[in-house]
């Protein structure tokens, strides 16, 4: 469950950056849409992930997948089903995707919009 809540705050956190980086004008949409697309590659394939976490007596990485029962009663009673299995899946992280993209456009706009008060 550590993995799982650890992976998913890392993105959230990343597209908070993004986020800021495009409001800022800092990045542009066509280098966000990159990093989104490779951070959801990698969310996709560590949440895909079924062999993780120690066992606490010995420190040694554990070897066995979790089941798929045991996995399911994890995230619906103690993540609450907060963190999905799929990037696209999460309601709060296309939320901030789509707020990196309507930021991006409103600065697209007020760059345009600048330059044509500029022209006259």
């Amino acid at each position: 469950m550590e993995h799982r809540g650890r992976e998913y705050l890392g993105v959230y956190l990343r597209l908070e950056q993004i986020l800021i980086d495009v409001q800022s004008g800092n990045q542009d949409l066509k280098s966000a849409k990159k990093d989104i697309r490779n951070l959801e590659t990698v969310y996709n394939s560590r949440m895909g992930q079924r062999v993780f976490g120690y066992d606490p007596s010995s420190k040694d990485k554990t070897t066995r997948a979790i089941s798929g029962e045991m996995k399911a009663f994890l995230d619906s009673r103690i993540l609450e089903g907060g963190v999905p299995d799929r990037f696209r899946d999460s309601r709060d992280l296309m939320r901030l995707v789509s707020d990196i993209e309507k930021a991006a456009v409103q600065g697209a706009q007020q760059s345009s919009g600048s330059a044509d008060s500029k022209g006259r």
